[in-house]
């Protein structure tokens, strides 16, 4: 019995393993990140493996571009170890953001491998779902309370161990990646297909976390307007009213619009911020834009990052309370801050050269939309989760992109 059991596990191919590892690291996040992580680490190898093995012509140009990430990983480390700390504490900081500097063979992984979709779709949509169904049943048994949270500007109590934003976020590049495949593979538009993303799609305005809502909007705008040939513009504006009134019917986003209205506005005219999730992340970009003006090519380094950031509060008067003092939630600005401006700017360099690898412009766009918008409202490299909704975008994206050659290893 157990060998019949087991005995799919013989017809799994370089792909499917892949899928399957990074599916088991996107589930196990919300309970047991150390689980998470093995399965990250083993899906990298599987990665890396296939990249080395292959013979395609292109092969060499990719491995170039990950020599420069790696070189690019190691120069930071160094520099960052020159600061307090050391390099244990560099490493500490920077090892959480170490599956991105593997973005070359993540793009190559997904474009080398051949994926049978009917067979892999699904292991991306279920644990989300199945983490989703306690907070659906929570809200209903206490919709008024927690409506009211949401219009203070607060989040949802989530049952898992992933911040209320990442996980927005991994909703968010999941329901993007099933957009594609409806729009590009019609066998798959079955009904236990909708309902997996119905589901989702309402689960991810009851969380209504701002930067996954802006996220998934933008890139679902960006994708129907590349896919819109043919559609008379009265139907675009049609979908888009039947959306706009549905939400309305879910009381956290129709409570998280007031919210982020009166957040703006008491932003703008000089109120109390305290309890604004908005107003604080202005403050705190304020605080981290001094540290920038303070050292803007070298940086303060990761390790003193955060006890300046807290001088910074201070010194400019801050309204907020020391208790609401928070992190910059924004990447660009924390990267700027800790490792300097030159280093950014290659940083940045090294994301643009991989963008030209990628086989499609409109999922190359749809990637830098997604993760820009969602980078600038939350330092989404600094956790466990921001990372790993990265790396499962890249592969999702790249995997459905048209093939240059299938290959099973």
């Amino acid at each position: 019995m157990l060998q019949f059991n087991m005995s799919f596990l013989k017809n799994l191919n370089n792909s499917d393993w892949g899928h399957l590892l990074l599916a088991i690291s996107m589930a196990s996040i919300h309970f047991a990140p150390a689980v998470s992580s093995i399965s990250l680490i083993l899906f990298l190898i599987i990665v890396i493996r296939g990249n080395l093995i292959s013979t395609e012509a292109q092969a060499k140009k990719y491995l170039m571009l990950q020599g420069f990430y790696i070189l690019f990983f190691l120069g930071i480390l160094l520099y960052d170890a020159q600061f307090d700390g050391g390099v244990d504490r560099s490493w500490a900081n920077l090892q959480v953001a170490l599956p991105l500097f593997f973005l070359p063979m993540l793009i190559r992984f997904g474009q080398l491998n051949h994926t049978e979709w009917q067979r892999v779709w699904y292991m991306y949509t279920l644990p989300l779902i199945w983490t989703l169904i306690p907070v659906a049943l929570n809200f209903l048994a206490n919709s008024e309370f927690l409506s009211q949270m949401v219009l203070e500007s607060k989040p949802l109590p989530l049952y898992s161990r992933v911040y209320h934003i990442e996980y927005s976020l991994l909703i968010t590049v999941v329901l993007l990646f099933l957009t594609l495949l409806w729009i590009k593979q019609k066998e798959l538009r079955t009904p236990f297909f909708t309902v997996n993303y119905v589901l989702l799609w309402i689960g991810l305005h009851l969380i209504s976390a701002r930067t996954g809502l802006l996220s998934y909007w933008l890139g679902m705008g960006w994708l129907i307007l590349k896919h819109s040939e043919g559609l008379k513009s009265s139907k675009i504006i049609c979908l888009f009213a039947i959306c706009g009134l549905f939400l309305l019917f879910i009381p956290t986003v129709k409570n998280r619009i007031i919210n982020s209205y009166q957040d703006i506005q008491t932003t703008l005219t000089g109120g109390d911020i305290n309890h604004k999730s908005f107003g604080q992340r202005v403050e705190a970009w304020k605080a981290t834009s001094r540290l920038i003006n303070e050292k803007p090519l070298t940086g303060v380094g990761s390790n003193a990052f955060f006890p300046k950031l807290m001088g910074e509060y201070e010194e400019m008067g801050s309204t907020l309370r020391p208790s609401n003092w928070i992190g910059p939630h924004n990447q660009w600005l924390q990267w700027a801050a800790e490792h300097g401006l030159i280093t950014l700017f290659i940083g940045l360099l090294l994301m643009g050269m991989q963008l030209f690898y990628w086989q499609e412009q409109v999922i190359r766009i749809l990637w830098v939309l997604v993760l820009g918008m969602a980078s600038i409202f939350e330092s989404i490299a600094e956790r466990q989760a921001g990372v790993l909704a990265i790396v499962v975008f890249t592969v999702l994206l790249t995997s459905i992109s048209p093939k240059e050659k299938t290959v099973k290893v």
